[in-house]
């Protein structure tokens, strides 16, 4: 694949758990390898926040696991859909304990903010970043979504 011009691969939960049901990560990992592709991600851990209930947690475990065995760069985390927040502080906490998580097992978060979720736009959530202070979370920024967002504050730097 990487001779076609691809870099990287993705891979959903519900890819992960046939995955792991059937051939498992490291007959994946050697296929990524073989297909000279470098990044890999999994993704979308949501309802980290949740302290009161912890069904996303076998979600989670799922893509920490793929994530080690598949040697991703990051686990993308987003919220769920609803209004953007007004208050990013309880989310803060439960980042940085996903982010710990994740170094755990050698690979990050990132989180990626969506104009329908709880946070709903770059600068929310660099602030979210920011705030949380951790090496191992980090900000996915998708191009594709920001001219498609119409909002000035969307496209400016986030540092």
């Amino acid at each position: 694949m990487a001779s076609t011009g691809w870099a990287g691969i993705g891979f959903g939960q519900d890819d992960l758990r046939v995955i792991r049901e059937t051939v498992g990560f490291p007959a994946i990992r050697a296929e990524i390898e073989a297909a000279g592709l470098r990044h890999v991600e999994v993704e979308l851990a949501s309802g980290w926040w949740r302290e009161d209930d912890l069904s996303w947690r076998g979600t989670w475990e799922l893509l920490l696991e793929a994530a080690h065995e598949l040697q991703a760069s990051f686990v993308k985390i987003g919220t769920a859909f609803g209004s953007p927040v007004d208050d990013i502080t309880p989310f803060v906490k439960p980042l940085r304990q996903v982010a710990n998580e994740a170094a755990t097992v050698g690979t990050r978060v990132a989180l990626e903010p969506l104009p329908f979720g709880f946070i709903g736009s770059m600068p929310q959530g660099a602030d979210l970043i920011r705030a949380a202070d951790h090496p191992s979370a980090g900000l996915l920024v998708d191009f594709w979504r920001l001219p498609r967002r119409h909002d000035p504050a969307a496209t400016r730097a986030v540092s």
